[in-house]
């Protein structure tokens, strides 16, 4: 039971890195375009 737990664990820590990871390469790739508004825009609900 303490296995499945903590393979639960290590996926959502994986999951969440990966997310994390991609939005700095795209604002990475953004900024090395040589874009000045990289900022997210979210739209109105």
């Amino acid at each position: 039971m303490a296995g499945l737990v903590i393979a639960i664990v290590i996926l959502g820590i994986g999951w969440w890195l990966a997310r994390d990871l991609t939005a700095a390469s795209r604002m990475q790739d953004c900024l090395m375009s040589g874009r000045s508004n990289c900022n997210v825009i979210e739209p109105a609900r």
